[in-house]
């Protein structure tokens, strides 16, 4: 897959992946044991949530605000800033064992967003028609770090303590801006003082069908997690969802050269389409059969979509944005798709509640079979726009 790319692009590829697996090693590692952690300090159900939460939050908010940053002062720059709040917030949880510190110290993490900095850095690095499997690329050290974080989070926690899982976050932090240093970024148009609008419709239409995916996504592994141990007494959920994630991603790599030359929304369509074939195995077949199987096969197809979702929408964005705007565009994206995270994780865990019986199962279905054909339509009705797409200024 490296094959069609030069030298400089390689290294800048490599170094925002290499970023990529060591500020997200440190984030998915403190997942499995945030709410042991947490409720060792606090006996409030709701303050343990919303220290849970407020992370994605605060990514949400500040997703726009780091990638409109890049497009004045640099991809290099952002990235670099970005990260010291991250190392600040991980810091604040270290220090004193406080519920209220803790979500103080959750909050000023999370608005670290580097993500729309780093995207739009490799995006405008590469070729045209080698940005799908650039993302792809970007995807495997995503695929890692979520995989080896949620596996050795418990295994570190329990060796060093649970609280200095976030001193090992702030170690990562500060190796990633020292990868970063190094790095020449290309020469970048920078955005203009100023404009009105710098997000385009296009790319509204491409956030809201990503909010309605993230928010499935949250949903989908909330309530894999409480199938799994309620419906079939499996007490392994890691190793469950391992298999089909590994597999997924691996297949939709594996067809990123297919849809490489796409300029469309065909492949953006057909990504929401397999997702949304995925519920229907995930929640009323599972639910029918009361089988294992269905609920494993579900989760490779969703894997499979919701990895060709990532491969294929910021592209999608970046054709769809001026030169100097790229960072905007794709902050805009990003805080949609936090903000869906974010409300997924909260209708699944208070709303829903996902209780294991055919009335729950029904409603998450018809949520997720409703968000998913919404995504489809407004993506369909954008293809037809007549308004140029603005390549230059």
């Amino acid at each position: 897959m490296l094959g069609g790319f030069n030298g400089r692009q390689k290294y800048v590829i490599g170094t925002i992946g290499l970023i990529e697996i060591v500020r997200l090693f440190g984030i998915f590692m403190i997942l499995p044991v945030l709410e042991i952690y947490a409720h060792s300090i606090s006996n409030s159900d709701f303050l343990v949530s919303l220290a849970f939460g407020i992370y994605g939050l605060a990514m949400a908010l500040f997703q726009f605000v780091f990638g409109r940053l890049s497009d004045r002062i640099g991809r290099k720059s952002t990235i670099i800033i970005a990260m010291i709040p991250y190392i600040v917030g991980n810091l604040i949880c270290f220090t004193y064992p406080d519920i209220y510190v803790l979500i103080i110290g959750r909050f000023i993490a999370g608005a670290g967003a580097v993500g729309s900095a780093g995207v739009s850095l490799v995006q405008e690095s590469v070729p045209d028609d080698k940005r799908n499997t650039a993302m792809a690329l970007l995807g495997i050290p995503v695929g890692l770090a979520f995989l080896l974080g949620l596996l050795s989070g418990p295994t570190i926690g329990f060796y060093i303590g649970l609280r200095d899982v976030f001193l090992v976050s702030v170690i990562l932090g500060l190796i990633s801006i020292m990868i970063m240093i190094p790095l020449h970024a290309p020469v970048m148009r920078r955005a203009e003082k100023f404009r009105v609008s710098i997000v385009n419709r296009r790319t509204i239409s491409v956030g809201i069908a990503g909010f309605f995916v993230s928010f499935i996504m949250i949903e989908f592994f909330y309530y894999f997690q409480v199938a799994l141990t309620t419906m079939f007494t499996h007490s392994n959920f890691i190793l469950a969802i391992f298999i089909p994630a590994l597999i997924g991603g691996a297949i939709s790599v594996a067809l990123a050269g297919l849809y490489e030359k796409s300029k469309g929304i065909k492949y953006p369509l057909i990504a929401i389409s397999v997702v949304l074939i995925s519920t229907i195995l995930i929640f009323p077949i599972t639910e029918i059969y009361r089988n294992l199987y269905p609920l494993e096969i579900g989760a490779l197809i969703f894997f499979i979509g919701y990895s060709m979702y990532e491969i294929v929408f910021p592209p999608l964005v970046i054709r769809f944005s001026r030169l100097d705007e790229y960072g905007a565009n794709i902050g805009f994206f990003n805080t949609f798709q936090h903000t869906g995270q974010f409300l997924g994780g909260f209708i699944a865990g208070n709303v829903i509640g996902f209780m294991i019986t055919g009335n729950g199962i029904t409603v998450a279905f018809l949520i997720s079979f409703a968000s998913l054909a919404i995504s489809i339509l407004i993506l369909a009705l954008s293809s037809r726009s007549s308004s140029p797409i603005r390549r230059s200024v």
